[in-house]
This record gives structure tokens, C-alpha cells and sequence, in this order.
């Protein structure tokens, strides 16, 4: 079944261009790679800064997990998955936020007036009072020593793992793509079903 299992994944490879990453682990594998986890303790969950979405997810978000966030536009899924990370970072998670809508710094100054407790709009509009001045200069302290990185230049998903392994920062915990339908699809990838 084995020797079946390579062939077909090594056709699919030659004729479609698809590389497998991962190889495929029978179900006794999986559940022996289960009970050792299970034996090393209860997984790192990351709590989000929301009780009732963290009790939903069941403590929180755990490793390898593929969560999405969907809502209308304007709803503000961006300012949430900000939070979130904000959140994660602030608990010593590593963060890694990839957007393809707006810019590292729009999203850094959004973090900042969120920070500071700031008016956004007096911060993107410079029209800020001399007492959120101070505050500004000390969000930025506060946020500058997160373990947060914003990427707004990983355009596909190979540009995501080229930052996730080539960059010099530490394994990422979390990572926050906005938003996934924006990236490129792979080479040869026409149909967006199919990505």
C-alpha cells in the first residue's frame, strides 16, 4: 500500500508540478505521535485577549491549527487579528502578521493608538493633543520590545515560508495572514478552489 501510496504521490508530482511536503503516516503513526505528545503534557494553548472566543476554541489556539476569520468589510477582522496578535506577543508568543491590504507602518500606527488608548483618527491625522504625544511615545516603547514582525511584501504563500525560514527571528508561534484571498496563488494554480 506503501509502495502504492509514493507512485501515485510521485505521478502527481511529475504531471502536475506539485511537490509533497509532508509524507503520508498511517493512522497507527499518528495515534503513537498523539500519545507521546499527550505524555509530554497538555499543549501551549495561545489565549486570545477575547474569554469567550478563547472558551470556544477550547483554552485557545493551539500548534498547527488553521483558523479563519471571515465578516463583512469593515467589520474589523483586520483590528481584531491585530489584538490578537498584540495579545499573543504581550504573553511572549512570537508573531508574525502578514498583510497584503495595508501597509507595516498603517498597521504599526493602528497598533499604537490601540496601545496608547489613542484616537486613531488624531494619530492618522497628526492632530493629536501635547497629553497623546506622551502617550504615543510610550506605546511605542511598550510595543517596540514584542516579539511582533510585519511582513507587507510575502506576496504567496512561498514568500510567507521564505520569511518563516530565511528570516533572522526565532520560530514564529503565530502567524496572521490578512487577507488570504490577496496572495498569490502558486505557479500553475489557476482556480482558486484549488489553492
Amino acid at each position: 500500500l506503501t509502495a502504492s501510496i509514493e507512485a501515485r504521490a510521485a505521478a502527481n508530482e511529475k504531471k502536475n508540478g506539485i511537490k509533497r511536503v509532508l509524507p503520508v503516516r498511517s493512522l497507527g503513526v499518528v495515534l503513537e505521535s498523539w500519545k507521546a505528545e499527550r505524555a509530554a503534557g497538555p499543549l501551549p494553548l495561545i489565549s486570545t485577549p477575547f474569554p469567550g472566543v478563547t472558551s470556544r476554541l477550547g483554552g485557545g489556539l493551539a500548534p498547527g491549527e488553521l483558523i479563519y476569520l471571515g465578516a463583512r468589510p469593515g467589520c474589523g477582522k483586520t483590528a481584531w487579528a491585530l489584538e490578537l496578535g498584540r495579545y499573543a506577543a504581550q504573553r511572549g508568543t512570537s508573531v508574525l502578521m502578514i498583510s497584503r491590504e495595508m501597509r507595516a507602518e498603517n498597521l504599526g500606527r493602528r497598533l499604537v493608538a490601540r496601545e496608547g488608548h489613542i484616537r486613531s483618527w488624531a494619530l492618522r491625522a497628526d492632530a493629536l493633543t501635547g497629553f497623546e504625544e506622551a502617550r504615543v511615545d510610550d506605546a511605542v516603547r511598550l510595543l517596540s520590545g514584542l516579539p511582533f514582525w510585519i511582513s507587507d511584501t510575502a506576496f504567496s504563500l512561498v514568500g510567507i515560508d521564505q520569511v518563516c525560514t530565511e528570516s533572522d527571528v526565532p520560530p514564529f508561534g503565530l502567524i496572521i495572514i490578512d487577507y488570504l484571498q490577496l496572495l498569490k496563488p502558486p505557479e500553475g494554480i489557476k482556480e482558486r478552489r484549488h489553492q
